[in-house]
């Protein structure tokens, strides 16, 4: 196993639109499968919204809160184009599309 959790970070857009593969309803599975597969156990699901200050210092805090290896996230878009480095030196940054691990 490479790691004891994960926490999955999405924003609202991707997991309300019902055309998206990533959609609520279909998205949780989807990701606790590909975690699994990459040996990792669902931790938590951390959804930020615009209203928030600062959405990567709350997703570092939880990663420490939960010790997680790692965080999945639909696309680097979720995380403002870019994988900042605090959060690459919190946990390993893996995205669905495209899938990187």
């Amino acid at each position: 196993m490479r790691g004891n959790s994960h926490v999955r970070f999405g924003g609202r857009s991707w997991e309300t639109d019902p055309r998206q593969p990533g959609h609520r309803a279909q998205g949780r599975p989807y990701i606790r499968s590909l975690a699994r597969r990459l040996g990792y156990s669902l931790a938590k699901t951390v959804t930020c919204n615009g209203r928030m200050d600062d959405p990567i210092a709350r997703l570092i805090k939880t990663i420490r809160t939960t010790a997680a290896d790692a965080v999945i996230t639909p696309d680097v878009t979720h995380l403002g184009g870019t994988i900042p480095a605090a959060l690459d030196r919190a946990a390993a940054v893996i995205t669905i599309a495209p899938e990187l691990a």
